[in-house]
């Protein structure tokens, strides 16, 4: 969500799915998905550690717990290029969390919607499901649910972990890929864990586990029902240490718009069994 290479210097002076299908190899599409995908990313709100601020937030619970509901009024900028946030897009619905994009006819931008845990999180167990229907999922469409650190004290990694990233990459026509990555401390390098590629399209679901320990971090994807593995891996190089204000990020936005009024298609992911298990 924030350009992970620039140093704060540099930055300031700059200022002015069940989805059937198998493991990604190298020709796959590329992105990064807190990236606008225009080689810009966004304001310097998102590009520089701010502190933590959910003053006039609209809270929801679910899962348990209380979750702010992002909105241009408190939390403006990317990584959606519009900069365009909906408070409104993030609801509960029979206990599933649902969270979508769509076009606003008032500032002619498309809106992304994005929740985030009171709850900080760490070191644990994670696990969620999710589904939406790919036939309505274009290429800018991205669904994420991640840990991140908006705090005054951010690493240069912004202790980010991607448990799921989908999306087509702003790649008419291309298969969903699930990307599985991280993101270190010192330096902000980006690594990749897991890649799988939808191969069909129509309404899927899977769950998502992630295990993370101190220097290693384990993924499994599976179908729907949790009757079949469909990718699983880990890694122990440069894996991120939590901080007080690392907390559980979902959202729903629109991957490598070229203007901030360019339209896309509006979608929706239905998000359940959120579940984070401290470690002991």
């Amino acid at each position: 969500m924030k350009k992970r290479h620039l140093t704060l210097a540099a930055a300031l002076c700059a200022a002015s799915m069940v989805f059937p299908g198998g493991p990604a190899n190298a020709s796959s599409p590329a992105g990064d998905g807190h990236s606008d995908g225009s080689g810009t990313w966004g304001s310097l709100l998102e590009t520089l550690p701010t502190r933590e601020n959910f003053d006039g937030a609209r809270t929801f619970e679910w899962a348990g717990q209380k979750w702010y509901a992002r909105d241009t009024s408190w939390k403006p900028g990317g990584p959606i290029k519009s900069g365009e946030w909906n408070k409104d897009q993030a609801h509960v619905e029979g206990g599933s969390l649902y969270l979508s994009a769509r076009y606003n006819n008032k500032s002619k931008k498309m809106a992304g919607s994005e929740a985030v845990s009171s709850q900080t999180v760490g070191y644990g167990d994670y696990h969620f499901a999710f589904e939406t229907g790919t036939t309505g999922f274009d290429e800018h469409a991205i669904f994420g649910a991640f840990t991140y650190d908006w705090g005054e004290q951010a690493k240069e990694g912004f202790t980010e972990i991607d448990l799921i990233e989908a999306s087509r990459w702003s790649e008419k026509g291309a298969k969903i890929h699930n990307k599985f990555t991280y993101y270190q401390d010192n330096g902000g390098r980006k690594h990749n864990i897991g890649d799988y590629v939808v191969a069909q399209e129509g309404i899927y679901k899977f769950q998502v586990d992630v295990k993370w320990e101190k220097g290693k971090i384990t993924w499994k994807l599976w179908d729907g029902n949790r009757s079949r593995l469909l990718h699983s891996g880990s890694l122990t190089e440069g894996v991120p240490v939590p901080t007080k204000t690392t907390r559980m990020h979902m959202n729903a936005w629109c991957h490598g718009l070229k203007a901030e009024n360019e339209k896309s298609k509006n979608f929706s992911v239905k998000v359940s069994d959120y579940k984070y298990t401290p470690a002991k």
